[in-house]
């Protein structure tokens, strides 16, 4: 079964083929975009987590992929910082899918309800139930929000060197 952070790892690996991550500046620039690359990856899964919709990992791999390949298509095109871009062609691509995936979650809670009256009649317990996957990376998505805000207030609060004019 596919985890969250083996998702996050496949993405990533995809996303350092683009052309701008090749090359020894290429290599630098993706470890300071990975955060935004992490965060751009699972906005599938907080807009997912937002309508109510639950998938597994192994369930929203393949159009995470999918993106990921149309972006790396349209490479050449692109004019804004990637990360954004990448994040936006992820929010597309829910909404305009979202028909299938609402039945495809619906589906899903049908199961879930059945099972949840047949074992209902049973005695009852306090089940200590684990974050979906969905939440995980909703959660993920935050984190990594939150994350990149402070460091542009580490960045704006830092003292910046101030050359002197030449006086003489």
């Amino acid at each position: 079964m596919l985890t969250v952070p083996q998702l996050i790892d496949m993405a990533l690996k995809s996303c350092a083929g683009f052309d701008c991550y090749r090359g020894p500046q290429g290599r630098v620039r993706f470890a300071k975009d990975q955060n935004s690359l992490v965060k751009a990856i699972m906005r599938f899964g907080y807009v997912c987590h937002q309508r109510g919709w639950d998938f597994d990992a192994a369930e929203i791999v393949t159009p995470i992929m999918n993106v990921i390949r149309s972006v790396k298509d349209r490479e050449k095109e692109i004019r804004i910082y990637l990360p954004i871009y990448l994040e936006r062609a992820i929010d597309m691509h829910v909404r305009m899918k979202a028909e299938e995936y609402n039945a495809c979650a619906k589906s899903k809670k049908i199961v879930v309800s059945v099972v949840t009256r047949a074992i209902h009649g049973t005695t009852k317990v306090e089940a200590i139930r684990e974050p979906s996957h969905t939440e995980l990376c909703a959660a993920a998505y935050g984190d990594r929000k939150h994350v990149i805000r402070q460091n542009l207030k580490r960045a704006k609060a830092a003292p910046r060197k101030i050359e002197q004019p030449m006086l003489l």
